[in-house]
């Protein structure tokens, strides 16, 4: 009996023995679901029966205050069995399957992949926060529209962590289903903040590593503060993203799955012009493309501008002026001097820009992304979004598919 449940609730053999009670009753829920879910997969009603188990992971874990109530983490753990399910039988394409999502992150050393069912909770904790959620955050962003960032490292759209200088770092396997960063990844500030807010307001001294459940523990200021420490990353690395997760399975799939990094040093300036021109002229709700300079400076690039339209069923129409500002930067980030640059010459244009997007074949260093999210949250004009080569690479991806 308990292989049977193992295998439809994706574990290992021999994994029984390791459960405690809260957890074989957990694998019972999961292997339940995955029965009903997997008969038919990938039609519409495996979808939703997938759907509804993560917005009941979601409110489980808002109603599990936090770290302080264990349920929070056998949520966390349906979920991201949900999570290997809809992948691996395609009702999902976020990844080609759950083992396509654990080789995103990294390989072995010697190029091979890690054996998704040996990658331990802690590791899969890492998938979670920063593959899995960056990627929401990429394609579910009204779900995340005002949900703070207090993720312990920054992260780019594709999920890579990211040094001081906004370049990814490399997550290298160890065989056995842990890894090691290579290097030391810039902090994500506002969450060193919480963290600090968290040991003031307990009395704190350190924050344990995991919780510890036993009583003695319980009532002590370094396990109050990992409660607090947990329940500040939940609302965007948990709840909100089941939810999000849970939104593209209603859509009715609907997105792409990752393809292979584009070759961006086979453009030359002027073909990675017309690249975001097709992007943005194939796109529904833009009109009104076109070029605004006839000739470009060197090393400057043309602007693009456009007419954006949102529709509101109930306000109706908005006509916002859009401009795109393309930089094919190959060899290094854009910084936040740059950023401000381009905003300085938005107010020399004759007519008023709303929204400037700034596309670059590169990256944006950590702190280029830090000024621009200080910049739109102050509300000033034009409203700035960021599109690196990761999510050039992902618009491509959808026109493909």
């Amino acid at each position: 009996m308990d292989a049977v449940l193992l295998k439809y609730a994706n574990l290992p053999l021999g994994a029984a023995g390791e459960l405690i009670m809260p957890e074989y009753w957990n694998v019972l829920d999961v292997a339940a679901e995955a029965v009903e879910q997997t008969a038919y997969p990938g039609t519409t009603e495996a979808r939703k029966r997938y759907a509804l188990a993560l917005r009941r992971c979601a409110r489980e874990m808002r109603d599990a205050r936090g770290a302080r109530d264990r349920s929070a983490g056998r949520a966390m753990w349906r979920a991201r069995v949900t999570l290997e399910l809809s992948l691996d039988d395609g009702t999902l394409g976020l990844w080609d399957s759950s083992q396509a999502l654990v080789d995103s992150v990294g390989l072995k050393a010697d190029g091979t992949s890690q054996g998704r069912g040996e990658v331990s909770e802690a590791a899969w904790g890492l998938i979670w926060d920063y593959a899995v959620v960056s990627r929401l955050r990429q394609v579910c962003a009204d779900r995340f529209a005002g949900v703070a960032d207090n993720r312990e490292y920054k992260a780019d759209q594709a999920g890579r962590i990211l040094d001081d200088q906004g370049e990814p770092l490399v997550w290298t396997w160890d065989g056995i289903g842990s890894g090691i960063l290579n290097g030391e990844a810039g902090v994500n500030m506002e969450a060193e903040r919480a963290l600090k807010e968290a040991m003031e307001e307990t009395g704190a001294t350190r924050i344990l590593s995991l919780p510890n459940w036993a009583d003695s523990y319980e009532e002590s200021p370094e396990y109050r503060a990992l409660c607090i420490k947990q329940a500040i990353l939940c609302e965007g690395t948990t709840a909100v993203a089941c939810e999000a997760l849970a939104d593209l399975l209603d859509r009715g799939f609907g997105i792409p799955r990752l393809i292979a990094a584009f070759n961006w040093g086979e453009l030359d300036d002027e073909g990675f012009e017309r690249l975001i021109w097709n992007l943005v002229s194939a796109a529904p709700g833009y009109s009104n493309v076109r070029w605004m300079t006839s000739t470009r400076a060197p090393g400057r690039g043309r602007d693009i501008s456009a007419t954006k339209t949102i529709v509101d069923p109930l306000s109706g129409s908005r006509h916002l002026h859009v401009v795109f500002q393309c930089k094919h930067w190959l060899s290094r980030s854009i910084a936040p001097d740059e950023v401000a640059k381009l905003v300085s010459q938005m107010e020399l244009s004759a007519r008023p820009v709303e929204e400037l997007v700034i596309a670059t074949s590169g990256r944006f260093s950590s702190d280029a992304e830090q000024w621009v999210e200080k910049h739109n949250c102050s509300r000033k004009v034009p409203r700035i979004d960021l599109w690196p080569n990761s999510h050039l690479e992902s618009l491509i991806a959808q026109r493909r598919a």
